[in-house]
Formats: C-alpha cells, structure tokens, sequence
C-alpha cells in the first residue's frame, strides 16, 4: 500500500479523450456537433466513405426490448 502512496501518477484512472467534432452515421443525415463550442452544424466536410451504415441495416439496438411509448418516458 505504500508504494501506491509514494506514486499516485502512476496509478491514477486514465482520462477520456473525446474527438472535438462527431459525424452522425445515419443514412441521410450530415450533421456535425462540435463538441468545443456545443454547436450543431447543418453539414460539414466530405468525409471518405462509408457515411453511414447501409439504409437495410438499422443500427444496432435492443430489438423487441423498447417500450411502445418510450417517447412518452423520455418527458
């Protein structure tokens, strides 16, 4: 225990790095959020492809397991 205590820099949690701006990686929606200035952006740059997952295949998610008024849960 007391070598923890004699070197606490060592042993501390890492951080989280978040990329500054994220893409939405929905068909059909070019969005950007700037993390810096938690500004939203319309469209941004081209990116290299792929710019979403293919339109048949929805995302990923708990299928069969979201409640019919989860809109209603969210208030």
């Amino acid at each position: 225990m007391l070598r923890l205590l004699a070197r606490p820099a060592r042993h501390r949690p890492l951080e989280v790095h978040r990329p500054p701006l994220v893409h939405s990686f929905e068909p059909g929606e070019p969005w950007f959020w700037d993390y810096a200035e938690s500004e939203l952006y319309e469209s941004g740059p081209r990116l290299a492809p792929p710019a979403g997952h293919p339109a048949d295949r929805p995302a990923p998610g708990p299928a069969g397991r979201v409640p019919e008024d989860w809109k209603r849960l969210l208030r």
